[in-house]
């Protein structure tokens, strides 16, 4: 494993051994999949942001708020990736924490991105979350097609959307999803960034509340998917 590190996020590179990764990326062939909309607008993902795919939610530990994803040991190749996590969090624990204290478990999910397909800037702020994480499973990837992870270059941490007025009383926050004026705004004042290519079997750890976007998966990737499994540490 290659491992590099920053304030923001830490990158270990070649985390799963050559055959670990090629059953990860197997079951990923297997695997059902959905549109993110297909139940309803998830607003994470504006209109134009495409229509990126979604498996079955896995989960790392037991947990009473959590029954309805799929409990770690799965008996698929997933296990692998969650198995190596919860073996190797003493590496992230600077940027999610210790776990039992800061986090209790962490989801477990297959996303496919497709050409024109993306993430619009946001960040992973909810007071559950103590941090994220992407494992990038396709096999090849080329710098011309697209889907990188960009992060903000400065500390917006402390970086919130303005409470709005409703009609019947009260306040509430929204997200960019129509209007992200907010956003774009807090991000213009510097405009410098990281880039990360999503170079395969290569896992990304993330701080929470850390500005982010994926690039939309450039259309001369033609039938290439950008192929992660990624979540949340949680602290319900």
């Amino acid at each position: 494993m290659n491992i590099i590190e920053t304030n923001e996020f830490l990158i270990i590179d070649n985390f799963l051994l050559e055959e670990e990764f090629e059953f990860v990326w197997m079951q990923f062939n297997l695997e059902e999949f959905e549109s993110v909309h297909s139940k309803k607008w998830t607003k994470a993902w504006p209109v134009s942001d495409g229509n990126p795919l979604c498996g079955k939610v896995y989960i790392s530990h037991p947990s009473s708020v959590e029954n309805t994803s799929t409990l770690y040991p799965s008996g698929n190749a997933f296990d692998i990736l969650i198995r190596k996590i919860i073996e190797n969090r003493s590496l992230f624990e600077k940027y999610v924490g210790v776990f039992d204290e800061d986090w209790k478990y962490f989801y477990c999910r297959p996303y496919v991105y497709n050409a024109n397909s993306g993430l619009s800037w946001h960040q992973d702020s909810h007071l559950a979350i103590s941090g994220a994480y992407s494992f990038y499973c396709h096999k090849h990837w080329n710098v011309g097609w697209g889907g990188e992870l960009l992060i903000d270059k400065f500390d917006n941490e402390d970086f919130a959307l303005p409470l709005r007025e409703k009609y019947e009383g009260g306040t509430a926050t929204i997200g960019c999803h129509i209007d992200n004026t907010p956003m774009s705004e807090n991000l213009m004042q510097q405009g410098l960034g990281t880039f990360i290519q999503p170079r395969p079997n290569r896992l990304v750890i993330l701080k929470k509340g850390i500005l982010h976007t994926i690039k939309k998966v450039d259309s001369a990737a033609g039938s290439n998917l950008r192929m992660t499994l990624q979540g949340f540490f949680m602290n319900p």
